[in-house]
């Protein structure tokens, strides 16, 4: 009788270490979408009503797709015409990250208020979100995202792992944790140059562990450039939480943004910001380069504007 429970033990660990290997985002069915020259009020979109869909656009994302003049994939519009779950069976594969190099998405993504739900394990990759990145043309709308993320990766939120272009009303209900590994926020791990994050919403829980640092709720560092990234109107009632370990270096932990280099405005942060080992912890900002709601100012090349912090801070060295 030991024997079988112990061959049965052993049958349940090797299922378990298979479905977190690394193909697990292989998802097993893909149907090709549809595209319409017109759909519910848009021109020229793909539209999306199955997790099959999905999985095939993530898999062709870089290629030819046929449509609207043999746009790639990337480039091609698309219209989100029902809720989406990916399951928990299978890691979700950001759109546009492959295995060594990541293809930019520069469409326009309509959500129409659809959920998209996925999970991330094990995936040896930076960039991770629904998207990897989203480049200076692209544009997401009015999608919701139910998301679970683990990783040690850099870059890593809700949306996508980095954002050039323009990302507007979402909603990310997340648990995102990062291991080790910088930027991570709730909408968007790092925000650069030109990226637009406006009217965006976001609950659960970010946090960072380890050597983790930038750890935010909307991202984990908005950064300037040519054009100054902004984050605005935007309302954060997710826990954002650092157990930051390493002591030659800083968190940088914050309601909205880890390091702020560029401009945050009229936005809310109601839920708790915990940095208990690292003074490097704000509100609204961990490290930003002027005054209001920060945990640190560092050069003169920051703004926060008509902001509120409506939560808790958790830290041994708060301000």
């Amino acid at each position: 009788m030991r024997q079988k429970i112990f061959l049965l033990f052993v049958l349940l660990c090797a299922a378990a270490q298979g479905a977190w290997a690394e193909d697990t985002y292989d998802y097993p069915e893909k149907t090709k979408p549809e595209f319409h020259t017109s759909y519910g009020g848009k021109s020229n979109v793909v539209v999306i009503n199955t997790p099959a869909e999905l999985a095939y656009i993530t898999e062709h994302f870089s290629d030819g797709s046929g449509y609207d003049g043999n746009k790639d994939w990337s480039e091609l519009n698309y219209y989100l015409n029902a809720d989406i779950n990916m399951g928990n069976s299978y890691s979700w594969m950001p759109l546009g990250r492959e295995s060594y190099w990541v293809t930019r998405y520069e469409g326009t993504f309509w959500g129409n208020g659809h959920t998209i739900t996925y999970m991330i394990r094990g995936l040896d990759e930076e960039d991770l979100g629904l998207f990897a990145t989203i480049n200076k043309d692209g544009k997401v709308y009015d999608v919701n995202v139910v998301c679970e993320i683990y990783t040690q990766r850099d870059y890593v939120g809700g949306i996508c792992g980095e954002n050039y272009g323009l990302i507007q009303n979402c909603t990310v209900t997340a648990n995102i944790v990062s291991e080790d590994h910088d930027c991570v926020g709730g909408i968007v791990g790092k925000n650069d140059p030109g990226g637009i994050v406006k009217g965006c919403h976001v609950m659960g829980l970010v946090k960072g562990i380890g050597s983790a640092k930038y750890v935010a709720g909307i991202t984990g560092d908005n950064v300037n450039g040519g054009n100054k990234p902004e984050i605005v109107n935007c309302w954060v009632e997710a826990d954002v939480s650092s157990e930051h370990d390493n002591g030659a270096t800083s968190a940088y932990v914050g309601g909205i943004a880890g390091h702020n280099n560029a401009l945050i405005r009229y936005c809310c942060v109601t839920g708790n910001v915990t940095n208990p080992e690292d003074d490097k912890v704000g509100g609204i900002v961990g490290n930003n380069a002027l005054g209001g709601h920060s945990g640190r100012h560092g050069t003169p090349s920051g703004t926060v504007e008509h902001c509120t912090f409506y939560g808790v801070i958790d830290n041994d060295h708060s301000r």
